[in-house]
């Protein structure tokens, strides 16, 4: 059994499938959320993100969803391994836009994996020979969760205009399980949601892509409680009240 370090994200490990339980630190109830069928043989808490190791791939769990994880497949076994410190190094192309969030399948070490520490952009790992490598964490959707665990959002918001619209709403929803209310993530939340509506041409599908509308009066009624600038309340009720716009042209 795994747990990230507050507490809050639990991970139970079985023969050939695992869980992944969500605690809600204001009632202590313990929540499944998915069961995923693969066998975890190590794994590490950076934060709330988990990397874990089958018998022939490494993974990475991104569960910060409303209602949902994110898999990603980041490496897979190699029998030869020539070199004492194997770094396998990720190199983005030379593209104005990522069409994906999923990174290219880089090699790691054989053997019985354990992660050691995430230094430099990369996660270091070891077998039961004493063979060291690496595996490299600098593709862009793994640097914008990284970031994230750290609330640096204008970094994030940097990372997001490197992909295609189509995929902020992924983004969207990584955002709504943190309290965020600066104005450069207003906007793109407006944009996110704008974009939504305009691409589904309906609120069911609308809705089922990313329930903007009731975060946003969730946001804004945080907001209206504290101590934040009017231009910060001005901009939400913008947004809510062209989302009410939408809601009945749709309808």
């Amino acid at each position: 059994m795994f747990w990230n370090l507050y507490g809050t994200i639990c991970i139970a490990t079985y023969h050939n499938f695992f869980h992944i339980y969500r605690l809600n630190p204001n009632n202590n109830v313990l929540t499944f959320q998915k069961q995923i069928r693969e066998t975890i043989m190590s794994g590490y808490f950076f934060e709330n993100l988990f990397f874990f190791a089958t018998e022939s791939e490494v993974f990475l769990l991104v569960s910060e969803l409303k209602n949902d994880v994110i898999l990603i497949k980041l490496a897979t076994i190699e029998f030869e391994c020539n070199l004492p410190f194997n770094l396998h190094e990720y190199e983005e192309e030379n593209i104005e836009l990522f069409d994906t969030i999923y990174p290219k399948l880089q090699k790691r070490s054989p053997g019985h994996l354990k992660f050691l520490l995430i230094f430099d952009c990369k996660l270091i790992t070891i077998n039961q020979f004493q063979e060291m490598g690496a595996i490299a964490l600098d593709h862009a959707f793994i640097k914008f969760c990284m970031h994230l665990q750290f609330e640096e959002i204008e970094k994030c918001l940097e990372i997001i205009k490197k992909f295609d619209d189509n995929l902020h709403y992924i983004f969207a929803d990584l955002f709504n399980v943190w309290d965020f209310y600066s104005i450069n993530f207003i906007e793109f939340l407006l944009k996110v949601l704008n974009f939504s509506i305009f691409k589904y041409h309906g609120l069911q599908e609308y809705v089922h892509t990313f329930k903007g509308f009731d975060e946003i009066e969730n946001i804004l009624m945080k907001i209206e409680n504290c101590d934040e600038s009017e231009e910060i309340i001005n901009v939400l009720y913008k947004l809510c009240n062209n989302l009410y716009v939408n809601f009945v042209f749709l309808e």
